[in-house]
């Protein structure tokens, strides 16, 4: 034997090298499932000609009346879906119309074509800070994210208009929005009396633009125990707006409402007493419900307007 071969059998075996484990591949996070819209099929499954009919009657419906109209539909409509998929359809854009308030934890916003970010999604004008609105629920839900951005113009009225509407308009709330077309002003205010058979609705609507602001004050009242009466009102103003500053020109802007307003509520106390004499009284008794006399100047002016708190 060799000097080689003898080397070759004592040289130890090698031992297999370790199969190296496969390296996992990493799993992707599933894509989010898009929300499921539970009134697709609701709406779906109704006939779109009696679903646009419906639409018609309760798009309409007066202040704090749309319950009421959709349970009036659904007695007499042959389908009672339709009544379901109306409501379901129309609510959001009649609350927009209405530019309703609505409590986002301790703050107060308005569901309004300016406030709107799309999906169900509006700003609250005080933080500026985004959140959406359930309908069915009804309850607003704060959403994560950073304050939407604005001028600060925008912010001094908004501030600065506050307290006016607040203690001026019943139920009354305020919403300032930058918008293509200027700063936008928006009050609302509101009394819901359905034991006495009236509701009624304000609506303050304004544009701040180089120094004008345009807009109007709408009216709308629903009177209904022997009868059923519905009635709106609007008046518009363009009126010239100074100032040095943007604190000067929010706070001339204020007064400029503040005139307006009083205007507003001049006029229409020169036409009630006709009302009163030749229309309404023969809707209502004299002691309504709450045994009182009726207040024609409180129930045309004042029920949505000029008495303070909540009713």
């Amino acid at each position: 034997m060799t000097e080689e071969e003898i080397q070759q059998q004592e040289a130890p075996e090698e031992e297999p090298a370790a199969e190296e484990e496969p390296t996992p591949e990493q799993e992707q996070e599933p894509e989010p499932e898009p929300e499921e819209d539970n009134n697709a099929a609701l709406i779906a499954s109704v006939d779109q000609k009696l679903l646009d009919a419906a639409g018609r009657l309760v798009i309409d419906a007066p202040p704090g009346e749309f319950d009421d109209c959709i349970h009036a539909l659904s007695q007499f409509v042959s389908d009672p879906n339709v009544a379901q998929a109306a409501k379901a359809v129309y609510l959001e854009k009649w609350m927009v119309a209405h530019c309703l308030p609505v409590q986002v934890g301790d703050k107060t916003a308005m569901l309004c074509e300016e406030a709107s970010l799309g999906n169900g999604k509006y700003v609250e004008p005080n933080s500026m800070k985004p959140f959406k609105y359930d309908f069915e629920s009804r309850k607003a839900i704060p959403l994560d994210g950073e304050p939407i951005k604005s001028t600060t113009l925008r912010e001094v009225i908004q501030s600065t208009i506050q307290k006016f509407s607040s203690t001026t308009l019943r139920n009354g709330c305020c919403g300032v929005y930058d918008s293509p077309n200027g700063v936008s002003i928006i009050m609302s205010g509101s009394s819901i009396s359905k034991e006495n058979f009236r509701t009624g609705s304000l609506l303050l609507r304004f544009t701040y633009n180089d120094g004008q602001l345009k807009g109007t004050i709408a009216l709308q009242a629903h009177f209904y125990e022997n009868g059923n009466a519905m009635g709106s009102q609007t008046s518009e103003y363009n009126e010239a707006v100074s100032g040095s500053d943007e604190g000067q020109i929010a706070s001339n802007i204020l007064k400029k409402i503040s005139t307006m307003y009083q205007d507003w509520t001049s006029k229409m106390q020169n036409g009630f007493e006709l009302l009163k004499s030749e229309g309404l009284n023969v809707l209502r008794r004299r002691l309504p419900k709450t045994q009182t006399k009726v207040n024609w100047r409180h129930e045309i002016i004042g029920a949505a307007a000029m008495p303070t708190g909540k009713r």
